[in-house]
């Protein structure tokens, strides 16, 4: 904490302006930001989920295609397709992801 103001605010809620921080630049030196210009903690927590979600994703895909080959592609897709016929839309989702993780891993089709 800066001073003061900078505790008033973080704890109590009372503006005191933007906060100032400092940061790396590129070529080694220092460089001063304010806050509103930096992710917020809340913001990093959702995206490392996200990327938690995705690589879980592609780990599933991934050892699916190792197992069953091309059949599992096919396989995804019957299973979105029955998600989507019982109405869960958010498993058929993430099934269709999955299915295209599998595509990305086959490549493009050959003619």
């Amino acid at each position: 904490m800066r001073n003061k103001k900078d505790r008033d605010f973080r704890f109590n809620g009372t503006w005191s302006g933007p906060q100032k921080g400092i940061g790396l630049c590129r070529s080694g030196g220092v460089v001063e930001h304010e806050e509103s210009d930096m992710i917020s903690e809340i913001q990093v927590h959702v995206i490392a989920r996200q990327m938690f979600a995705e690589i879980q994703v592609h780990v599933i895909a991934r050892q699916m295609f190792e197992k069953h080959g091309l059949e599992a592609i096919v396989q995804a897709a019957q299973n979105a397709r029955a998600c989507e016929n019982k109405g869960d839309a958010e498993e058929a989702k993430e099934w269709r992801h999955i299915e295209d993780a599998m595509k990305l891993m086959r490549g493009p089709h050959l003619s």
